[in-house]
């Protein structure tokens, strides 16, 4: 189970229509997608130039140019940076339609290299997403239910209802503090468990 599958079974299950990629990288997921109506933005740059994005901009860009646009379900994985992530997903809530889900990717680091910023190197990097999702969680989680699926780099869901939050916010989010407190952190589920959530 990878996020192709996550996504795609959140849009069969909610009957969703219009579907939003925050970074597209090699484009692979977003032909993957099936739905009515599909979007991409991404400014396509360096290493990922090949990249054909329904719209070649910066997400903030996007956001600004069309605020009148509503989208079912919106997967975030552009610049895998918190500064940037906490942005693009008050953005998206921006722009989600009632009953919609924000998706997310590399919310779950194995390594401190993997997390580490700026990115340190070739290889696997998640950067620190993870911190945007802990944030996100630990104030919003009256409104808004999050958690982590364990798999794929950790998929990160985002919907409306009441969450659950079992950690304290540290003054400084460091990688040994997820790795102490990450079921918690993350509100992390099994693949299993997502299954039965979804059946």
């Amino acid at each position: 189970m990878d996020r192709s599958h996550i996504l795609q079974n959140f849009i069969n299950k909610n009957d969703y229509k219009s579907y939003l990629e925050i970074g597209v990288d090699s484009g692979w997921l977003f032909k993957k997608i099936n739905i009515p109506l599909k979007e991409s933005v991404d400014p396509a740059k360096g290493q990922y130039a090949s990249a054909k994005p329904t719209y070649k901009i910066t997400s903030d860009e996007f956001f600004k140019t069309y605020k009148d646009k509503k989208y079912d379900i919106i997967f975030i994985d552009g610049l895998h940076e918190s500064h940037q992530v906490d942005k693009d997903i008050k953005n998206s809530i921006n722009v989600l339609n009632e009953g919609g889900k924000i998706v997310m990717h590399d919310c779950s680091p194995s390594t401190k290299r993997a997390e580490t910023v700026p990115r340190p190197g070739p290889g696997v990097w998640n950067g620190d997403v993870w911190k945007s999702f802990v944030k996100f969680n630990y104030h919003n989680h009256q409104d808004y239910n999050c958690y982590v699926i364990d798999t794929d780099q950790g998929v990160g869901v985002i919907e409306k209802g009441v969450g659950q939050c079992d950690y304290q916010l540290p003054k400084e989010l460091e990688y040994e503090w997820l790795v102490e407190n990450r079921k918690q952190a993350l509100n992390l589920i099994s693949k299993d468990e997502f299954s039965r959530r979804i059946s």
